[in-house]
Formats: C-alpha cells, sequence, structure tokens
C-alpha cells in the first residue's frame, strides 16, 4: 500500500521480513514537493529492520507484546511513555528457559540503582553505584568497572559457561566463568529501559546486533 506522509509528519511504522509475522516484498520512500514525486528510494524489509541472528525475544516497548517471541508483559508499576518502558513489568517467558548460553542486550539511563531484568532466583542484572551488576543462580555478583551516564547506555551481557562478558557502550568491561542455567521463571524488567533483546546463543560480535 502507499501512504503520503505530509511535510513535518512523523509516522512510525513497524514490519519485518519474518514470514510469521508478515512479509512485505520492498520499502520504498520519496518526497512529494507542490505535488512533484521526487526520486524514489527502496530497500528490502530486512534491509530496513535487520534482526541480529539467534534473537528470540525482543521487547521494543511500543506495547507490552513481545515483538519475535510473542511473550506478553502486565504492567506492576509505571508504563510505557513514547516508546519507553518507564516503571515495572511482569513478562511471560516461553521459549526463554532452561538455556545454559544466552544473551541480553539492552538501553538503559544510569541515574538510578535497582534491579532491572530478574528471572526469579536464575539471574538478576542492575544497577548499584551506577555500574552494572550481573547475579547468575548461585554465583557471587560479577560487577562491571564502567560507570553508566545519566543519559542512555547499550548494554550486552554475554553469557558462556566458559567466557562470559559484560559490555556498556561496545565496549568490554568485564569478563567471568560461571556455572548458568536460565531457569522457568517469569521475567521481571524495571527501570527506564528500552528495547531488550534476548538471544539463544552466546554473541562473539556485539558489532554485529
Amino acid at each position: 500500500d502507499k501512504e503520503v506522509i505530509n511535510e513535518l509528519e512523523t509516522k512510525v511504522y513497524s514490519f519485518s521480513s519474518l514470514p510469521e509475522i508478515g512479509m512485505i516484498s520492498k520499502v520504498g520512500v520519496a518526497p512529494i514537493i507542490n505535488g512533484n514525486l521526487g526520486m524514489l528510494i527502496e530497500s528490502k524489509p530486512e534491509e530496513a529492520l535487520k534482526i541480529p541472528s539467534g534473537v528470540i525475544s525482543w521487547w521494543r516497548f511500543d506495547d507490552y507484546t513481545d515483538f519475535i517471541g510473542g511473550n506478553i508483559c502486565t504492567a506492576g508499576g509505571g508504563g510505557i511513555n513514547k516508546g519507553i518502558l518507564d516503571g515495572k513489568v511482569n513478562c511471560t517467558t516461553n521459549g526463554l528457559n532452561s538455556m545454559t548460553k544466552m544473551a541480553i542486550s539492552f538501553w538503559v539511563k544510569g541515574n538510578s540503582d535497582g534491579e532491572i531484568i530478574t528471572k526469579g532466583e536464575s539471574y538478576n542484572v542492575s544497577i548499584k553505584d551506577k555500574k552494572i551488576k550481573f547475579f547468575p543462580m548461585d554465583t557471587s555478583n560479577e560487577e562491571s568497572n564502567y560507570e553508566l551516564n545519566n543519559l542512555w547506555n547499550y548494554v550486552v551481557i554475554n553469557i558462556d559457561p566458559a567466557f562470559s562478558m559484560i559490555y556498556v557502550n561496545k565496549e568490554l568491561v568485564q569478563t567471568f566463568e560461571i556455572s548458568f542455567d536460565a531457569g522457568s521463571e517469569n521475567l521481571i524488567i524495571n527501570g527506564e529501559i528500552d528495547d531488550v533483546m534476548i538471544f539463544n546463543h552466546s554473541i562473539t560480535n556485539i558489532e554485529g546486533i
């Protein structure tokens, strides 16, 4: 379908090349000035919205639904504000349980301490003294030495029993070895946070996500 966007008007569109979500053959954008159509720029959907390999859940917080895995979150205080979670949600975890290798990525503001991602007794991600802390089950906590800024920080926690890593703003800030199991509990996401992704494997190249 074709739709005209007026001057200075902004619209958000969601689409994916995944068959189960819906197939779009191509995406095109062209300016219209005084009724005249400008140059059309086209791209493939997978180039317009690249879904990283191995993503099994992606909470974009346009709503409370997992964009990839179909898991549902229920609000537990606060809520979604302009496409960003600013509060607390309790999310189902179909397809996210009992993994021994995985990765989590998200954007978070570093202006307050507290738990931000928790899966029962299995693992916990929190901020303390402006630093990311990761608590795997039955293991002492692993703390990054990188101080978060008060704006947005990009965090990747790569979980592999042999060699786990924490990246903050694409900088490697901590390595560790752990015994890990993702468990079967619900996932609690809390704070001012966005674009929470869970991968079904550890990540070897964060530049690719």
